[in-house]
């Protein structure tokens, strides 16, 4: 085949649209399907976030986890010489049925306030407080396990953390 010679660009007329990517070959393929699979997942964080509400428990709902703590890690800010430091987290129910909160186990100087016992029905939420006693010292660190009787989480483990000067 002979090659065909280059148009002459009239004046007033703009040169044809050259694109960036290749439009041909494995490399072509494959840049479009990364930039495919790119939008898909940025088009599911964003759906995902819009209907769990974070993107923990959107992950914790892929995992096939019907019971969810938030956040999972609670700080603790300071309080009155002598008096404990106080916080709160929520755990919400993903699953199909009522979770029931039934106790918890907590290390020395800390306890859970309210919110335990408690029943969390399908799509709502539980509050827990908790307290702790950490004396002079300023940072610390203690971990309260929740149990419940749901059979794919039948234990919720949260960290209590107290930073910053007493």
């Amino acid at each position: 085949m002979a090659a065909t010679p280059p148009q002459e660009l009239v004046p007033g007329e703009h040169a044809p649209a050259v694109s960036s990517y290749p439009r041909s070959g494995w490399l072509g393929w494959f840049c479009r399907c990364a930039l495919g699979a790119a939008a898909c997942g940025v088009v599911g964080v964003i759906g995902a976030r819009a209907y769990f509400g974070s993107t923990s428990e959107a992950l914790a709902f892929a995992r096939g986890e019907s019971i969810v703590v938030d956040p999972s890690t609670v700080l603790l800010p300071p309080a009155a010489s002598g008096e404990p430091r106080v916080g709160k987290c929520a755990v919400r129910n993903l699953g199909g049925r009522t979770v029931n909160l039934i106790g918890s186990d907590a290390c020395c100087g800390c306890r859970v306030t309210s919110g335990v016992p408690s029943a969390v029905k399908p799509g709502e939420t539980a509050w827990l407080e908790f307290a702790l006693h950490v004396g002079d010292r300023d940072d610390e660190s203690r971990v309260v396990s929740i149990y419940s009787d749901d059979g794919t989480v039948p234990e919720l483990r949260v960290q209590l953390r107290a930073v910053g000067p007493r």
